[in-house]
């Protein structure tokens, strides 16, 4: 009953289906089918779930703020376990598609706000507002990998605050700002473990890595190899 062509707002239906819907399941979405969201799917305290695309579309409809993201892995009531998404396309509805606009940089493709072992792969993102791949929250054991983020407007990869992130073998031939950003917004919030592996990476408009950010904050143990830059 949930529309699959794109022409309404399916969002608080996905939303509501996805919570009637127990721990340890899997989703499936109807193969190539288009849904539209307004706001974003938005989850938390969820364990052992699996999202499968099936090769579906998730378009963005809403604003450019995090609550327009596609995927949103909140934090409240207690974060998410176990977690897997795979074989989605994600777009954004940027009208300047790989272009950084300051204060428009909020909707994200996935936005992983804590929770542990977090695997997203074989999705492709393009022309969000903010970051192909949000981590904050000091999320652990997340891995991004076999991937495409085409167009984001702000990063690639964005960390905030994680544990034990992957991101190995993605694309990211156009990045409006960093394709690789670790920086820490406050004291409490810092990186460690961090592993950007075998990516390769087209333009930006700021660094192919920062690594850097509030004062008092802590990020250690980055390793950046095997990543190619055309």
């Amino acid at each position: 009953t949930i529309d699959s062509t794109g022409a309404t707002d399916v969002s608080a239906a996905l939303i509501s289906f996805v919570g009637s819907v127990p721990d340890g399941s899997t989703i499936v979405f109807k193969a190539g089918g288009v849904y539209r969201l307004n706001a974003a799917l938005k989850f938390a305290h969820r364990h052992n779930l699996t999202f499968e695309g099936n090769g579906a579309t998730l378009k963005a409809g809403g604003g450019t703020t995090e609550a327009s993201s596609l995927f949103w892995l909140g934090s409240y009531l207690g974060g998410n376990t176990g977690i897997v998404i795979r074989n989605f396309t994600l777009v954004g509805n940027s009208t300047t598609p790989g272009v950084f606009q300051v204060g428009r940089e909020g909707a994200h493709g996935v936005l992983v706000d804590g929770g542990s072992t977090i695997d997203v792969s074989n999705v492709t993102v393009r022309g969000v507002w903010g970051d192909c791949f949000y981590v904050g929250g000091w999320a652990d054991g997340v891995s991004f990998h076999d991937s495409t983020c085409s167009s984001n407007g702000r990063n690639g990869v964005t960390v905030t605050s994680a544990r034990n992130l992957t991101v190995q073998r993605v694309a990211f031939p156009k990045a409006g700002y960093c394709t690789f950003d670790i920086e820490p917004n406050d004291p409490t919030q810092g990186a460690s473990n961090i592993r950007f592996l075998d990516n390769t990476a087209g333009s930006w408009s700021n660094s192919f890595l920062s690594a850097e950010g509030a004062s008092g904050s802590v990020v250690n143990g980055v390793t950046v190899s095997g990543n190619t830059v055309t």
